[in-house]
């Protein structure tokens, strides 16, 4: 990573991080993973995690609910998440929906009078990657011990299935 931060325009902004907080570093590493699976818009789950550090879970709006025990701590927690956000994200289909629990908006609150709870509503699962940007020998490789492909549903032998599994490009 120190090779990246020799540039004219990186040794300038790192000239103005030391102005403002002395001996500080423009860029911090907060993750690191062995295998990342990229979904919709800024949606990551990990898929391969390397022991002793934290995982990377982002839902991109989807709400994983899991049972878990009383002693578990917030990264315990988010490590189950993320399994079953894996398992959604690698069962997924055309046509599956998702629970949404959700409050109104301000906006609803104050034009209808209506009070502050949540509401449920059943969305269309969307978490097909974006590709905005052009991936860089993109490739299927295993994910979870599954291949390419590969999943834990029963497809009626009629279904029209895309299944795919991007790696980290």
């Amino acid at each position: 990573m120190t090779d990246c931060l020799t540039g004219p325009l990186c040794l300038r902004f790192q000239a103005l991080c030391d102005e403002i907080v002395p001996g500080s570093q423009m860029l911090e590493i907060k993750h690191k993973v062995a295998q990342v699976v990229c979904m919709k818009t800024r949606g990551q789950l990990t898929s391969a995690a390397i022991p002793g550090e934290k995982i990377i879970l982002a839902k991109a709006g989807v709400q994983v609910v899991v049972k878990a025990a009383g002693e578990l701590d917030g990264e315990g927690y988010k490590r189950l998440q993320n399994e079953k956000m894996l398992n959604i994200y690698l069962d997924r289909r055309p046509g599956k929906k998702i629970l949404l629990r959700q409050f109104p908006s301000i906006r609803d609150q104050w034009e209808k009078g209506v009070d502050l709870y949540k509401f449920e509503n059943r969305l269309l699962l969307s978490l097909e990657p974006d590709l905005k940007r052009s991936p860089f020998n993109p490739r299927m490789i295993e994910v979870e011990g599954r291949q390419p492909g590969q999943s834990r549903l029963n497809y009626p032998k009629n279904a029209k299935q895309i299944i795919i599994i991007p790696s980290s490009f």
